[in-house]
């Protein structure tokens, strides 16, 4: 891929076209919302993902600042693709705004059913993923394998105290972030770890605006950085990629096994939680073929 291939001209798009991309932010955004889920992978499988990382690392690019010098405002929107990117966040903000009390209250109540629904829609994306890989090298599976150890190393790991002031409230903006973006690793799990999942989740659902307002400055620092790295690898070296983040995926699924702390014997509604995996698994096959239609 040259090295400006990927700040070409926005492909021109209309009304239903951003209605689609905003219903995929809200998707990304109600997953975010569930400690062990991440929006990540629901970009993976609609097949926003490269799109969304590319326009992030472009926003402070030199190339796109020369851009906006001499072409001004609306030709640097253009490349960066800024009506796509308007559209998916305020699907991701307005989901996890108006979601955040539904899902803490399913998640608390229903833990089964929705872990089991969430567990699902997971294994299917890992499959969607490494569908997706074009070309099966033998080190391919090396990268498949680091990530499944990565990401169950991120899972058994201890939560840790982190004081309540304003530049840990930044620091863990900027962390989550990096999570939250990567497919299998949730910024609301990070956020347990971190000892901060409550805090922000009723910052949210009360707009704090004194915890909301660092954390989201970290977590625009973090984003901006963290998608010059993603880029590079996905238009470098695309199938090793692909490959660690199905496995980072596999390895972080132990999170949401919907099971963790009871038996699976003792529970009375198994056959339901069996059905919703099922339907979880569809939702992600479904949403994969969709986005494949359209591309």
């Amino acid at each position: 891929m040259g090295k400006n291939a990927k700040y070409k001209k926005s492909q021109k798009r209309g009304f239903f076209d951003y209605v689609g991309i905003y219903l995929k932010g809200a998707c990304m955004g109600a997953a975010d919302v569930v400690p062990g889920v991440s929006g990540g992978t629901i970009a993976l499988i609609v097949r926003v993902y490269i799109e969304l990382v590319d326009s992030l690392r472009a926003i402070f690019s030199k190339e796109l600042l020369h851009i906006f010098k001499r072409g001004g405002f609306r030709r640097y929107w253009q490349a960066i693709h800024g009506g796509f990117l308007l559209a998916l966040l305020a699907g991701i903000v307005s989901a996890i705004l108006l979601l955040a009390g539904v899902i803490l209250h399913l998640v608390e109540h229903y833990p089964v059913r929705v872990w089991s629904f969430f567990f699902g829609l997971v294994v299917a994306s890992i499959f969607l993923v490494l569908w997706r890989i074009s070309k099966w090298r033998w080190f391919t599976p090396i990268f498949v394998i680091l990530g499944i150890v990565a990401g169950y190393f991120i899972v058994t790991s201890p939560v840790v105290s982190m004081p309540d002031t304003t530049l840990y409230y930044f620091l863990s903006g900027v962390i989550a972030v990096c999570a939250m973006i990567l497919p299998g690793i949730s910024g609301s799990f990070i956020l347990l770890l971190l000892g901060k999942y409550t805090l922000v989740m009723t910052a949210v659902h009360t707009l704090n605006v004194g915890v909301l307002l660092p954390f989201a400055l970290g977590a625009l620092v973090g984003l901006l950085c963290f998608a010059h790295l993603l880029s590079w690898l996905l238009h470098h070296y695309p199938n090793p990629t692909l490959a660690l983040l199905a496995g980072l995926m596999g390895g972080t699924i132990l999170r949401i096994w919907p099971w963790r702390e009871t038996s699976v014997m003792a529970e009375p509604h198994l056959g339901l939680a069996i059905v919703l995996m099922v339907v979880g698994a569809c939702t992600a096959l479904v949403l994969g073929w969709m986005a494949a239609r359209r591309k």
